[in-house]
């Protein structure tokens, strides 16, 4: 009797303590948080996260996860059972990487734990993907021929559009979402044959979407939708899909430094096509269709990879694209963390995109002869235009493009674009007031942005009430972050 007295106490001490410790380190959202944001973890998580929290608090600071280059590197050597990760220009964005991990990312046990497995994941994958191109040297003849890039601001309309020209027609394929998340081997054409991918992309997407089930409401993106090439530059430790789900300042700056040889990405993007070009893959015979918000900035790059690319450039107001922006990075930053700051990411996205548009509108009012002439071939539209009039905006893009599309490809764009709002599920409109300081009328970014510039000068729809630079040369303006008080809310 006394051993059970004993047993049951020893219970009771326990399940008091980490009560206490989950309701004292439980996810805490800011009051101004709506319900859309708000964290909503199960208590079993709470639990072990608190208890990690604990541990850092009073016993060992750094935790229970470390993340540490070689380590990292040798994990995947032993899974995969090869030691050639090609070349090492992957390994400068890893020891950044890491070193934002280990310092002020506030990473909660599950949250380190997902993190340390994706970036062995990616390792392991860039060993099959360069060992699998050194077995077929013959890849190296393969032509990535007249690549479509879309390419504009976050939640301007690129994965609708994507999503709705690869998915009708048959010329154009997109990468998939589980190609990306497990590309070795090369998926087949018959699916039957990449049923052990698929259900690790499954696995992987129902895993981010439990964590975070109101994604689907701003970005609808499942296992055979097309996805993004932030998975690609994922293999290169160079990607914003890694500071999306980590609080990483200076991981994030480091990606977006004129210091960083862009290149090397494209080089790395080539490689990886190739691989899902394999003559054994599925992917033959067809034009490919690629976007990422990275390649705002990356436009001059995409010519000097591919000079017979086609860029279509995507456009929406900034008022109503950085604040959806925002609300995204701070519905994904939840995955890792309990403390995401509202402050921060509107700050690093303000910086970031002040930085890629001013990149790309200096690229393109100094070859502005060039693109007239059609050396460089760059296509401007606006979301707005997309939703009044589907079929036109389609029918300028095949003419840019020179797509050979049937009539019931045409009619079937049409349908799926009208559609393409169903899987959002019930949709979130984002409060800019959230983030930044509105004023009476609505607005919070100021007309010297070069975000608000590079919108004005490309722009092919005019807003009421707008005055437009019409392509005149404007000046670089100081980064919003460099002026940002350290208020709850950045003044713009």
């Amino acid at each position: 009797m006394g051993c059970c007295r004993a047993f049951a106490y020893v219970v009771v001490v326990l399940a008091a303590f980490l009560t206490a410790v989950t309701h004292r380190y439980a996810a805490k959202s800011p009051k101004e948080w709506d319900e859309f944001l708000h964290y909503h973890r199960p208590f079993p998580l709470n639990t072990i996260n608190g208890v990690h929290k604990f541990i850092q608090e009073f016993i060992y600071a750094p935790g229970l996860v470390h993340f540490d280059p070689d380590a990292l590197e040798a994990a995947a050597i032993s899974r995969a059972g090869l030691d050639d990760f090609g070349s090492p220009t992957y390994r400068a964005g890893l020891e950044q990487l890491t070193a934002a991990a280990n310092g002020d990312s506030r990473l909660t046990l599950m949250g380190a734990l997902v993190m340390r497995e994706a970036i062995t994941n990616y390792l392991h994958r860039r060993l099959q993907i360069v060992n699998h191109a050194k077995e077929h040297p013959e890849l190296q003849e393969l032509k990535v021929e007249k690549p479509i890039f879309i390419v504009g601001l976050p939640r301007t309309g690129t994965t609708l559009l994507q999503s709705m020209l690869s998915s009708e027609i048959n010329e154009l394929r997109a990468p998939l979402q589980w190609e990306l998340y497990a590309p070795f081997p090369v998926p087949q054409a018959d699916d039957e044959l990449n049923k052990a991918q698929i259900a690790e992309a499954e696995f992987i997407t129902d895993g981010a979407l439990s964590l975070i089930p109101n994604m689907a409401r701003m970005h609808p993106e499942f296992t055979f939708d097309p996805s993004e090439d932030i998975h690609i530059q994922a293999f290169e430790f160079n990607t914003r899909l890694f500071t999306s789900f980590m609080r990483a300042p200076t991981y994030f700056r480091w990606i977006f430094n004129d210091s960083v040889d862009l290149g090397y990405l494209m080089d790395w993007h080539e490689t990886f096509v190739r691989h899902l070009m394999s003559d054994e893959g599925r992917h033959q015979g067809r034009r490919w269709l690629f976007k990422a918000p990275r390649y705002l900035m990356m436009v001059e790059e995409i010519f000097a990879k591919y000079p017979d690319a086609y860029i279509v450039h995507t456009h929406r107001h900034p008022e109503k694209s950085v604040p959806s922006m925002a609300t995204l990075e701070t519905l994904t930053g939840g995955v890792t963390s309990d403390d995401v700051e509202t402050e921060l990411v509107t700050r690093l996205c303000i910086e970031l995109y002040e930085y890629a548009a001013n990149k790309t509108m200096q690229w393109r009012l100094e070859h502005a002869d060039e693109i007239a002439a059609g050396k460089y071939k760059i296509l401007d539209i606006h979301l707005d235009e997309m939703k009044a009039d589907t079929g036109a905006v389609v029918d300028r893009i095949i003419e840019f493009a020179d797509l050979n599309v049937s009539p019931e490809e045409r009619e079937a764009i049409t349908e799926f674009q009208k559609n393409f709002g169903i899987k959002k599920h019930k949709p979130y409109k984002p409060k800019p007031e959230l983030f930044f300081n509105v004023d009476e009328n609505g607005h919070f970014m100021p007309d010297e942005s070069p975000i608000m510039q590079y919108y004005r000068n490309f722009s092919p729809v005019k807003d009421a009430n707008e005055s437009y630079l019409g392509g005149s040369t404007v000046s670089y303006a100081t980064p919003y972050a460099s002026a940002a008080s350290s208020a709850s809310k950045p003044e713009l």
